[in-house]
């Protein structure tokens, strides 16, 4: 991940928290519908959020 972008992420996401805090996935464009979310993730300046009951799904038929 992108120093920067990990930084600005532990400023806005502190540990220990009492909330469950809200980060974009799109850091630079995060109210567009563009491509810039994937050039980010090639560049290491994003966020790829998994679910886990997603994967269990996929794997288990």
């Amino acid at each position: 991940m992108d120093p920067t972008l990990a930084q600005q992420l532990m400023k806005r996401c502190p540990r220990p928290s009492i909330t469950d805090p809200i980060a974009p996935l799109d850091v630079d464009t995060p109210n567009r519908l563009d491509n810039k979310y994937y050039l980010n993730l090639r560049n290491n300046r994003g966020l790829f959020n998994l679910r886990s009951d997603a994967m269990e799904q996929s794997f288990n038929g």
